[in-house]
């Protein structure tokens, strides 16, 4: 079968079809994912399935009849990056305040910790560093550890985005601030 038949099958629920099309297109999933950093105790097999979920969002999505449509494959590589990125930005690279430290970060329900394999002076660092930030702070703080951006924190919380970039910069400033006592300190 064509791939055009294909994605019709799969949008009218064949999952057969889907299957056909995911082995069909997991090389072009593969290249897409060769390369790229891992997120921190990550590793590729997880970009790789996050890349199978964004081709199968493709599968499920694409509408040819659309004027000006892409091609399958061209779509499906949108698709599938975006759903890498997506991944990249919420499991660590984008963390730009945990990830400086270069160490893993590890957000849990009520607290956030930043360990390297016991180095009870790294989590008295940042524990210090959160305690310089305001109530509004902390909140923006967590939401960038979700991989949130500005807008979606003034959203969340239901301030302005001028609010949300203000409180990031403030947030990023305590942390550099933070990293040069911690330096001084050594």
């Amino acid at each position: 079968m064509s791939d055009e038949e294909l994605l019709k099958a799969a949008k009218a629920g064949d999952g057969d079809a889907v299957t056909v099309l995911m082995e069909r297109y997991k090389g072009l999933v593969k290249s897409r994912v060769k390369g790229r950093p891992v997120f921190s105790g990550g590793d590729a097999d997880d970009l790789l399935q996050e890349g199978m979920i964004g081709l199968w969002k493709a599968i499920m999505n694409y509408d040819p009849s659309r004027g000006g449509a892409a091609s399958f494959t061209t779509f499906a590589c949108t698709c599938i990056d975006n759903k890498i990125r997506d991944a990249l930005r919420k499991y660590g690279l984008i963390n730009e305040i945990a990830y400086s430290y270069e160490e893993l970060v590890n957000v849990t329900d009520e607290s956030v910790r930043v360990f390297d394999g016991g180095d009870d002076g790294l989590q008295e660092s940042f524990d210090a560093f959160e305690k310089t930030l305001s109530k509004r702070e902390d909140e923006v703080f967590r939401l960038m550890l979700q991989g949130m951006k500005a807008g979606e924190i003034s959203k969340s919380l239901g301030i302005s985005y001028k609010a949300a970039d203000n409180a990031r910069t403030r947030i990023r400033e305590k942390f550099k601030a933070a990293r040069r006592a911690e330096s001084a300190d050594k």
